[in-house]
């Protein structure tokens, strides 16, 4: 019996070993979760048998656990590397369909790895090919605009290598403090010479440029002059576009009709013919502030410099600017010369095309004039420039343009007891019914750990304290060695009787 008890505290001893050797091995691979060598003690029992002299047959391994601590999280500068600090794994699947690349799949496996990269066909990958998996974004029907993401529909990431599409310039933000201290000047606005284009600064007391885009992602300069009138805290306000005169706004889309109702009736006329803007006139309070009208019942915006006609007469209370350009018209902005000066029509057809310059917020403080904000929505074309992922797992591509496109949300998953989940290698675990159900969610959200993108998680490995078990194991091992050597010469005591 003795030399059975030593046997098993020599197998004890040696899974010791072999355990602390894998963690050693193991120190340096990415995700990799140490683990612990856990023992029972051993004893027989028969009918009759009286428990308290029971003497122990010796020892055996109840179980190899894995320790799930954190590992620490080292900065790479690939976006694409990520690291999950705290609970959760990612969620892979091991292939996708040839014939359907974006069906919906389910997880197959599941790892602390975050080394990915992006594959030839486009997909984020892990180095064992297998395919990271995120929740599908959600679009509103007929729009680009993600509001979420589908926690019960997973797919494979993929990259769009093709150019970001360009995007029309619907909407020009233009908050202002005009200086309420600034000297009327001569209207109508007028040009500094016959045949010039130059505006003349006796006629406009402030002026801002920002660049729009068409449907084809050319670029334009809209340009508007603010001039102060004889009429007491009026503005009248002109517009340019690639320095021709907007010489009369129209009618913006109308996107609530059936069919829709484009945009149309804004005329574009010629600085060198001595054509001059449309002038709209803006009014502000004794405070300082641009009026709202009274009651909804009349614009701050006026085609006249008495107020009387507003310039959006279908959005009374509105501080907008509405140009509404046809294809036609819009095209000619982007018409050529000859050397002779002969007009070169463009080959390129752009769509119709409303620009809706808000003033809301402008002031009229006695101060500098400032531009506190301006901006517009439009985007020229552009070229995958790199992948974002925050922390909350969103991967975005990002393009030249500065257009950003939210590709998928990271699925992350995490188990009622990891202790039962199937190791097989590659810092990879498998699912089981003891390990129960892979529950779903997103980094940072309820009680999963948030995504570190350009980082990896160490192994969890501390040197250190394996040498230490190395040692005590060594110990151990060594002791069983010498139950086995006392029991043997026990027994040749016996045989020499």
């Amino acid at each position: 019996m003795g030399f059975q008890t030593a046997l098993s505290g020599l197998k004890g001893a040696s899974t010791t070993l072999s355990v602390t050797g894998n963690n050693i091995a193991n120190s340096q691979s990415i995700g990799f979760k140490e683990s612990r060598a856990q023992f029972g003690d051993v004893y027989a029992s028969s009918m009759g048998s009286n428990g308290t002299t029971s003497v122990g047959t010796g020892v055996r391994v109840t179980n190899v656990a894995q320790q799930f601590k954190q590992g620490t999280i080292e900065a790479t500068g690939n976006s694409l590397d990520l690291a999950m600090a705290g609970e959760g794994f990612f969620a892979m699947a091991d292939s996708i369909d040839p014939v359907n690349p974006t069906k919906p799949l389910e997880a197959t496996s599941y790892t602390r790895n975050g080394a990915f990269h992006v594959n030839n066909a486009g997909n984020i990958v892990d180095d064992n090919g297998r395919y990271l998996l995120a929740f599908d974004p959600v679009r509103p029907a007929g729009s680009t605009t993600v509001t979420g993401f589908n926690v019960g529909v997973k797919l494979p990431v993929k990259v769009d290598t093709d150019q970001g599409a360009p995007t029309q310039t619907r909407n020009v933000t233009m908050k202002l403090n005009l200086n309420g201290a600034s000297p009327k000047v001569v209207i109508p606005l007028a040009y500094t010479a016959p045949g010039s284009t130059t505006v003349d600064p006796k006629t406009y007391s402030s002026t801002t440029s920002i660049t729009v885009y068409d449907s084809l992602g050319n670029s334009h300069i809209v340009s508007s002059y603010f001039a102060k009138t004889d009429v007491q805290n009026q503005w009248a306000v002109y517009t340019f576009i690639d320095g021709r005169p907007v010489t009369s706004t129209g009618t913006p889309e109308d996107p609530t009709t059936t069919p829709i109702t484009y945009a149309g009736g804004a005329t574009i006329g010629d600085a060198k013919n001595g054509d001059i803007p449309a002038a709209v006139y803006m009014t502000f309070d004794g405070k300082g502030a641009l009026l709202t009208g009274a009651n909804g019942t009349a614009s701050p915006l006026s085609t006249t410099n008495d107020g009387a006609t507003p310039i959006n007469a279908n959005l009374p209370i509105s501080t907008k600017i509405d140009l509404g350009f046809d294809a036609a018209t819009f095209n000619t902005l982007l018409d050529t010369t000859d050397n002779t000066g002969a007009v070169v029509p463009s080959i390129h057809q752009v769509a119709a095309q409303t620009i809706s310059i808000d003033l809301g917020g402008t002031t009229q403080f006695t101060s500098a004039f400032t531009v506190n904000n301006l901006n517009q929505d439009g985007m020229a074309v552009g070229n995958l420039t790199g992948i974002d992922v925050d922390t909350k797992g969103i991967i975005s591509a990002k393009y030249s343009n500065g257009f950003s496109k939210p590709l998928g949300q990271v699925a992350c998953a995490r188990f009622a007891d990891n202790q039962d989940l199937a190791k097989v290698g590659g810092t990879t675990w498998l699912a089981t019914a003891a390990s129960g159900n892979p529950i779903y969610g997103a980094g940072g959200d309820n009680n999963f750990g948030v995504i570190r993108s350009s980082s990896l998680e160490n192994s969890n490995v501390d040197l250190s304290e394996q040498l230490v078990k190395l040692i005590v194991a060594q110990q151990a091992y060594q002791a069983n060695s010498q139950t086995v050597s006392t029991e043997k010469s026990l027994l040749d005591t016996i045989m020499r009787i």
